[in-house]
């Protein structure tokens, strides 16, 4: 029987929606932009679509347990919703037709010879980001890339920039931007043409603190960035000010996302808990306990806003809830 979902001292609230359905971790959600749909990716080895106005299952691939690539790592949807891009641990990714079954319309391999079976281990996450109408996506790889693939050449993706320490980089994209922190420096991408258009040092971080997690405003204006310490921070993307700080529950920041409209930051800490803020005051909206109260470390957790006025996370039971914030 699962755990009961408890909450620690805080803001809180029940959820609105429970997903059920997936029987291991849930390593990724995507929202359709719409705010209609849910893709969820788990360790099960499935991909499922939920209606969000329902709450039901409307779609489901389920793949061979003896695949080679091991469980998948990412997940997006097209901006008309019409297909679902799945990464799998190769990085390699599946385009799916949003339909009752998935059906696979193409494979790309934009990391080639890039993959390599060390790589693949359980706290690896890849990053993947369409980027527009077209089906222009990001993706970073396992040799500390990020590249851009057009449909019109799949197999000829282009490299926007290399982490040179050749870890999976962590990257966050909207319209044509891409943001990473490198070392100790924020750098600012143009996801077209590769060349970085800005970069900046960031405060000196004291040891072993460091980036674990990002992401970027719809606007491209603002971008949040999550560290070891469970410190959480809104930069510009022009000048790199701090705009404002964050303290989750104390520990690593393990994922983060921006609503569409930017009055609302979340992020998820290692021990489980998700912290929401309005950005417009600074104060926290919403704590809950995705582990049942229970202080044990969540394996890749994802949070996503289907909607400016709601919020889904993955939780340890396997389960997806979704809270309202209005």
């Amino acid at each position: 029987m699962a755990t009961p979902l408890t909450v620690p001292a805080g803001i809180t609230r029940d959820p609105c929606l429970t997903l059920r359905g997936h029987s291991a971790h849930i390593v990724s959600l995507a929202a359709s932009q719409n705010g209609r749909l849910l893709a969820s990716v788990a360790r099960d080895r499935t991909v499922r679509i939920w209606d969000l106005q329902t709450g039901k299952q409307c779609a489901l691939r389920e793949w061979c347990r003896c695949a080679p690539w091991g469980f998948h790592r990412a997940a997006a949807f097209s901006v008309d919703a019409n297909r679902v891009y799945i990464a799998d641990g190769r990085g390699k990714v599946h385009v799916l037709q949003r339909s009752a079954t998935l059906a696979t319309e193409d494979l790309i391999d934009p990391c080639g010879s890039s993959w390599l079976t060390e790589f693949m281990t359980v706290t690896n996450r890849f990053t993947l980001s369409v980027i527009d109408e077209s089906g222009c996506f990001a993706i970073s790889c396992p040799d500390g890339t990020v590249r851009l693939c057009r449909p019109e050449c799949p197999d000829e993706p282009q490299i926007v920039f290399t982490d040179s320490r050749r870890r999976v980089p962590v990257f966050a994209s909207a319209r044509t931007l891409c943001a990473t922190v490198i070392r100790n420096d924020l750098v600012v991408y143009d996801l077209r043409s590769g060349c970085e258009l800005r970069s900046y040092t960031l405060t000196k971080l004291q040891k072993p603190d460091r980036m674990t997690a990002m992401t970027i405003a719809h606007d491209a204006r603002t971008v949040a960035i999550g560290y070891a310490s469970g410190r959480c921070e809104m930069r510009s993307v022009d000048d790199c000010r701090i705009i404002r700080q964050y303290q989750s529950s104390g520990v690593m920041v393990q994922d983060m996302a921006i609503s569409a409209d930017g009055s609302y930051i979340a992020g998820i800490a290692s021990d489980g808990n998700l912290c929401v803020w309005d950005t417009a005051i600074g104060k926290r909206r919403l704590l809950v306990s995705l582990n049942g109260g229970r202080m044990l470390p969540m394996p890749s957790p994802s949070v996503c806003f289907p909607t400016c006025e709601r919020v889904a996370a993955t939780c340890n039971d396997h389960q997806i809830r979704v809270w309202p914030l209005g």
